[in-house]
């Protein structure tokens, strides 16, 4: 029977093949031997990590310097050929400008082709609903059917905007107010202060006021309403149409100086009052008896319990005795209610006294 010998190093590999656990060679390691192979492990991968980093910068390198080789094309000042007439400064220019013209167009068409997809992409996403609630500061006699007009958020401070919310205004009719108000202020100030006529306070509707050309309008003209988007109106009007305007107001179609007049109109004040007397020093005989009206007062039966305690003395002496209430102190009591009556009938009888004497004639003072 012939001998099979295998090495070690053989056996392992085939114990390994059939999963069995590696023979031991030699002396085991300690904890010490295997923590400095571990960290001999890791400074060879670290170094190894660097240099394929340093491999990888150094291809990046080469490739951005054969991109910005690549991109400047063409020949240089220095290079240029006997077919490109060198030393030919005009052709060389025109070149040039042909080249920054076409350089500039296709930079615009870019740009265009950009703000075309901005503006596709904010219509896809922005409809009239989410408009619903904005306030437009103008009013809307000021836009005319089919007319279009562009409006922008009105540039306002963080308060103005907490308090007012967003406004959407027209650049040209925002101007053109503060046009005619400088005009306006124009005119007060060359006119004088007093002109004996108060039609310049009621000619657009506006509330008279005292010292008008010292008054001050911030913001918005006290006559501009505005309206406000997706606030319908569906009164019926005086024509009999349904105003599907979106006054916020509820006054469709009208401008500011028929909304006035409306409101003047609904808040109208009747001129009828009661004719004004001559006031007098004394009250009447119906307004004393109104004023110093005082309730009843009951009597009190002092003189009735008197005769009843005396009665009761006279009674037979041998009756069964019964305690007497003690009398009643008066001297705290308060009488002044009963002196203001007496006082106030002193005044009535007074008055009556005058109105009948000055009613009397000569004729019958003499015969009295």
């Amino acid at each position: 029977m012939s001998e099979i010998s295998a090495s070690i190093e053989e056996t392992n590999a085939l114990r390994a093949k059939l999963g069995l656990k590696p023979l031991k060679v030699g002396p085991e390691k300690t904890s010490a031997q295997t923590a400095e192979d571990n960290l001999k492990r890791e400074r060879e991968k670290e170094a190894q990590k660097a240099r394929e980093d340093a491999i990888k910068g150094k291809i990046a390198k080469a490739k951005n310097r054969r991109e910005l080789n690549k991109a400047v094309t063409g020949k240089g000042l220095g290079e240029a050929s006997d077919d490109d007439e060198a030393g030919d400064v005009y052709k060389w220019t025109m070149k040039s400008r042909k080249k920054e013209k076409e350089r500039q167009a296709a930079e615009a068409a870019r740009r265009e082709r950009e703000l075309q997809e901005r503006d596709e992409a904010y219509q896809q996403e922005y409809d009239e609903d989410q408009l619903a609630g904005l306030r437009v500061g103008h009013d809307l006699s000021d836009f005319q059917e089919g007319e279009e007009r562009i409006l922008t958020l009105k540039d306002s401070t963080i308060l103005e905007n907490e308090e007012h919310g967003d406004e959407l205004i027209n650049i040209q009719l925002a101007e053109q107010e503060r046009l005619n108000k400088n005009a306006e202020n124009k005119k007060k100030v060359n006119r004088p202060v007093y002109t004996g006529y108060d039609d310049d306070e009621f000619e657009s509707g506006k509330k008279k006021n005292i010292l008008s050309q010292y008054d001050e309008v911030l913001g918005t003209e006290a006559g501009t309403e505005g309206f406000v988007l997706g606030k319908v109106n569906r009164s019926r009007r005086d024509d009999g149409q349904d105003g599907s305007t979106a006054y916020s107001r509820g006054y469709g179609g009208m401008s500011a100086k028929e909304i006035m007049n409306q409101k003047l109109k609904e808040s109208a004040v009747a001129l009828t009052y009661s004719k004004t007397q001559q006031a007098q020093d004394y009250y009447t005989k119906e307004e004393a008896e109104v004023t110093f009206k005082k309730s009843k007062k009951k009597k009190k039966s002092r003189s009735r319990k008197a005769d009843n305690w005396e009665e009761d003395e006279n009674q037979d002496e041998n009756s069964m005795e019964v305690e007497r209430p003690e009398p009643v102190d008066i001297s705290d009591m308060n009488f002044v209610d009963d002196e203001d009556l007496q006082a106030s009938l002193s005044k009535a009888r007074r008055i009556a006294t005058k109105k009948a004497v000055k009613t009397l004639t000569p004729e019958q003072i003499a015969k009295n």
